[in-house]
């Protein structure tokens, strides 16, 4: 009896925690990413790339701040946080992603699928953005912040988490830093 209610317990932790692994959030969110220097700076939209920071890169066109909603097919559709902002080349823009590259490449947005990475498989892990691989089901947060101007850092996904010497690993997440 001892060895069956073990069992039941482990097996019923197991069942447990998988549902909540498989419960995701369908309200609209931002996000924040979080790594050394970067204290949760805000992820935006500019020229079609996600970047993190307090500011605007020099020379881009079009700027927003955005929030996210997933979508039933695990993409995440993006929608500038200011009304007199339209997105170019693109009705439903979503994050984007190269999961494959064996270098540091942009996350960024589109309107459509692409042979050169994904929109598919983002998942909210608590409060943690994640990438859940379709294939091995694995999932990553190989996210990096690529130093641009003061204040200003590039997005970046790193498949192979190569240390190119200047882009930190971030952690993204949906939760605001706290103000004191």
């Amino acid at each position: 009896m001892k060895l069956t209610s073990s069992l039941f317990f482990l097996f019923g932790g197991l069942t447990a925690s998988a549902a909540v692994i498989d419960k995701s959030t369908t309200s609209s969110f931002q996000l924040y990413a979080y790594g050394k220097g970067i204290g949760g700076l805000p992820v935006y939209y500019s020229d079609g790339n996600a970047f993190v920071g307090s500011k605007f890169p020099s020379g881009s066109n079009l700027n927003t701040n955005i929030s996210f909603a997933p979508s039933s097919s695990s993409e995440w559709v993006i929608t500038p946080t200011t009304s007199n902002v339209t997105l170019t080349n693109t009705t439903s823009p979503v994050l984007f992603i190269d999961p494959s590259g064996t270098a540091l490449t942009n996350v960024g947005f589109t309107g459509s699928s692409s042979s050169n990475g994904t929109t598919k498989g983002f998942i909210s892990f608590g409060n943690w953005a994640m990438w859940k691989n379709p294939s091995t089901s694995r999932i990553a947060s190989n996210f990096y912040a690529t130093p641009v101007s003061d204040g200003v850092w590039q997005l970046k996904w790193n498949a192979e988490e190569i240390d190119d010497g200047s882009s930190i690993s971030v952690a993204v997440r949906k939760v605001a830093p706290t103000t004191e």
